[in-house]
């Protein structure tokens, strides 16, 4: 490179140095969901409302809780730092008022709501009551759901890729609900309390990556009725139909 096109160059980068400066902009991260409790309610009036009260009204107004609607549940949630607030929200002492068709009453939280990065309470509205976690047949249920939505998927495209026999069946059903229990069973131990759809949906993707790939390996190496290719395509086809369609069934369905 002769002199010319070095000074030339030198300029270049000078120049750009000093345009960098004018080309920042903002930018906001944050690298888990702020701590927070959520208050899961089981088939509630439409009208419901649930407003929490703080000790100190003079302090801090009373704040209604957004509602998030999911098939038959509907969860209400309280960060504990509100983005619009210039102080910490506070939850200590704090009571929740609940109204709907002209009934309202009271509840005083739980001592140790504010002692969890995530704190699962259920309010029963027709016995004025609120109790920690959620009742037991809740999680054995929504995983049934979520099992029996993907053998349905998948064995459709199983049947459309050839497969009849009773033995290709048969490693169907064992792979798939070994595979679907233990992704199932991952996601709820790691997530034994609700959390926002969002952050639920990175576990969910990444867990179906890892399923793609025991299943990819699993129907090669076991099913004999079509060729070791067309099992794997299968494989992969089926998850990709399960991961899209099921994820967006996943959307209608309580977390």
């Amino acid at each position: 490179m002769n002199a010319s096109k070095r000074n030339r160059m030198s300029l270049f980068m000078a120049s750009l140095a000093l345009l960098l400066p004018l080309l920042a902009l903002p930018a906001w991260g944050n690298s888990a969901e702020p701590p927070c409790f959520t208050i899961l309610v089981i088939d509630p009036p439409e009208d419901l409302t649930v407003t929490l009260i703080s000790p100190d009204n003079e302090s801090q107004e009373p704040l209604e809780l957004t509602r998030d609607d999911r098939a038959w549940e509907s969860y209400y949630r309280f960060y504990y730092w509100q983005d619009d607030s210039e102080q910490a929200a506070n939850a200590e002492g704090a009571t929740l008022n609940v109204s709907y068709g002209g009934i309202s009453f009271t509840l005083s939280l739980p001592d140790m709501t504010d002692q969890y990065y995530n704190n699962l309470l259920t309010l029963d509205v027709a016995s004025q009551t609120l109790s920690e976690d959620a009742p037991a047949w809740r999680t054995p249920l929504l995983v049934a759901l979520r099992v029996l939505s993907t053998l349905v998927i998948e064995g459709i495209v199983f049947f459309l890729f050839g497969f009849r026999e009773g033995r290709s069946w048969l490693v169907f059903l064992v792979v798939n609900l070994a595979t679907q229990l233990l992704l199932n069973w991952a996601i709820v131990g790691s997530y034994s309390t609700l959390t926002t759809y969002s952050y639920w949906w990175f576990l969910y993707v990444f867990g179906e990556v890892l399923v793609f790939a025991a299943e990819a390996v699993a129907f090669g190496a076991l099913l004999k009725e079509k060729g070791r290719g067309r099992a794997v395509g299968c494989a992969l086809t089926a998850n990709a139909a399960s991961m899209v369609l099921g994820g967006l069934l996943l959307t209608y369905l309580p977390v």
